[in-house]
């Protein structure tokens, strides 16, 4: 089921479930989510998904497990303990590794019905999602990201995000997000005054807070909202993707509408099979 965050206070931690009604209320973040004919649009939303008809956690471990033990010989338990066994040098083929596993038929076949799912729930069935997600891989002792919004990577306003851990993630092992009053009001500040991205960013991480999520739940929020990563500090590495879903007629940005497929386009490539794209390592698409 979805939960929708409706907060009257901004937390030191953004949890899903029980605390959020006891109270921990993200409506705030709704004056920086797009305005889109869809009334369900207008706030920011955890949201439940079936594990067992999209298996992500299973079909990515196997690529991890595999990958740990073709390079070092060893078995790994649990994907949080990855750190453990990869090297920092290894971390480009790591990533390339997965990225082929995105291109396979079981992963796509998960990905085609989470796609479908989320456009027909909150788009009335009219909306493209992205056709490969963004794979971030947080080792500890290291972050992915700088603060930023991805409207300033090119993204259309309207341009919806869907971002899901594999592992449970809180506190410095997750994704940090700003409430809304201090978004436009670090926008305006932005516009106005000539500040450099270094002191953007700390800016932006003075007023953001960590998610608290288990595997199951994704966090759909707009383009335009502020978010980052801190050092991970814990002693778990942390893992996730992330993607993002564009309304029909809506403006993508600068982005290429190749990167878009609408659910019946997506379902036509699950008759193939291949690598996927693997531009990067890790980043906005």
């Amino acid at each position: 089921a979805c939960l929708l965050l409706v907060a009257k206070c901004w937390p030191k931690q953004i949890k899903a479930g029980a605390s959020i009604r006891a109270g921990v209320d993200v409506n705030a973040l709704s004056s920086c989510v797009p305005r889109v004919q869809n009334p369900a649009m207008l706030t920011s939303q955890f949201i439940g998904f079936d594990t067992a008809a999209m298996p992500f956690r299973d079909i990515l471990s196997g690529v991890f497990r595999d990958f740990v033990a073709e390079r070092y010989g060893a078995h790994l338990d649990r994907l949080e303990d990855l750190h453990r066994h990869v090297a920092e040098a290894d971390i480009a083929a790591l990533y390339a590794a997965v990225y082929r596993c995105l291109g396979q038929p079981e992963f796509k076949a998960a990905y085609a019905r989470l796609g479908r799912y989320l456009v027909e729930r909150f788009f009335a069935g009219k909306a493209a999602f992205q056709c490969v997600p963004s794979i971030r891989i947080h080792l500890v002792n290291q972050k992915s990201v700088q603060y930023h919004t991805d409207e300033w990577y090119g993204h259309g306003p309207a341009v919806v995000n869907f971002w899901l851990p594999l592992v449970a993630v809180s506190g410095s092992y997750s994704m940090f997000v700003m409430e809304a009053a201090a978004c436009e009001a670090l926008t305006q500040v932005f516009e106005r005054e000539a500040i450099s991205m270094q002191e953007m960013n700390q800016r932006m991480r003075q007023q953001s807070r960590p998610l608290a999520m288990h595997y199951g739940q994704i966090f759909m929020f707009s383009s335009r909202l502020m978010h980052g990563t801190e050092l991970n500090q814990s002693a778990v590495t942390w893992i996730s993707f992330d993607f993002r879903i564009l309304q029909n007629g809506a403006g993508r940005g600068v982005k290429a509408d190749t990167i878009f497929a609408r659910p019946d386009e997506y379902d036509a490539s699950l008759r193939t099979s291949g690598p996927a794209e693997c531009r990067r390592k890790c980043g906005i698409v």
